[in-house]
């Protein structure tokens, strides 16, 4: 199931965190949002790769757009909007897109692969600790930037990515400009 809603959030009212439920309510939230959300990342993963290829098809762009647009919903209606912020920065950008019918640009490719690093980080960090709330500012920001015709950076070093030293061999440096092209050596 890539972008279906996720088991476990079907009961009608808002739930989460800060919804007065017990621990082991919210443990279950948590199981739910974990789950769900590392199956729909995965399918971003593999829409982009084809993406890569035929960046012109819209179907794609819109299976990808539905991606962020299942992590966005279904992580507010369990009460993570941080993961929901994120998504919704990125979804707004794919929306751009097909409005438009324009091809997937190298930014837009990027900060979709960007994005699904870092919310995968995010999901990752709130199963470690239900009470961790990480910023979605930094990505909320990315997405703009990419929206209003910029090129992708990102604020921080991308989860999974190295970092590139700077160009005086000092320590790494903390923006990475774009990620780079998908390899078959994952």
């Amino acid at each position: 199931m890539a972008c279906g809603a996720w088991r476990g959030c079907i009961s009608g009212a808002p739930v989460g965190r800060r919804s007065g439920r017990g621990l082991g309510e919210r443990l279950g939230d948590l199981g739910a949002l974990g789950e769900e959300a590392r199956d729909v990342l995965d399918s971003i993963v593999e829409q982009l790769e084809m993406l890569r290829t035929t960046r012109d098809d819209q179907a794609t762009l819109t299976t990808v757009r539905r991606a962020f647009h299942t992590l966005k919903g279904s992580s507010r209606m369990v009460g993570f909007k941080t993961v929901g912020e994120g998504a919704w920065a990125v979804e707004q950008c794919f929306n751009l897109w097909l409005a438009q019918e324009r091809p997937a640009s190298d930014d837009l490719l990027d900060l979709a692969e960007g994005a699904q690093r870092v919310i995968r980080d995010w999901i990752n960090q709130i199963a470690r600790n239900p009470a961790a709330e990480p910023d979605p500012i930094p990505l909320v920001r990315s997405a703009q930037t990419v929206r209003e015709g910029g090129a992708f950076e990102y604020a921080h070093a991308l989860p999974g990515m190295p970092t590139a030293p700077k160009s005086d061999g000092s320590a790494p440096a903390v923006v990475i400009d774009a990620l780079p092209a998908k390899t078959d050596d994952r």
